[in-house]
């Protein structure tokens, strides 16, 4: 049992790196580029810094889905399965390689890492009380 919940270690401390690293990058860059240096924070200055932060996060979920989909492999896998999260990247990549065009190559990775489908209304729903759930 220990072995089977220590599977998913590795492509979850890959998965915070990347996430952590770029988001930290991007949401200090975004800022410097877009809040001007003089500003004192009012409300102008705070909704640019939130969009920044988002705009950061978006950026780096997607670049750490790779490894958020390499943990749920590992961990779906059968008892006796030997994989590695490199192997489940590999196999992740050659399938997209093979779909014909760049193109398709991104649609196949955007469905298989299920970017951009959230359920949004849900994900707000607890936040909002109980009359407002779909």
């Amino acid at each position: 049992m220990a072995r089977r919940a220590g599977r998913g270690i590795g492509p979850t401390l890959g998965r915070d790196l990347v996430f952590g690293g770029i988001f930290t990058l991007l949401r200090k860059d975004f800022a410097a580029r877009v809040v001007p240096a003089n500003s004192e924070g009012g409300a102008s200055a705070t909704a640019a810094r939130f969009a920044c932060d988002v705009a950061a996060a978006a950026v780096a979920t997607t670049a750490s889905a790779p490894f958020n989909y390499a943990r749920n492999i590992l961990y779906a896998a059968p008892a006796g399965a030997r994989l590695s999260t490199a192997a489940v990247l590999v196999e992740l990549f050659a399938q997209a390689a093979q779909q014909g065009s760049p193109l398709a190559s991104l649609f196949f990775l955007q469905r298989r890492l299920k970017i951009g489908t959230r359920p949004e209304p849900f994900s707000f729903s607890p936040s909002l009380g109980p009359s407002s759930r779909p």
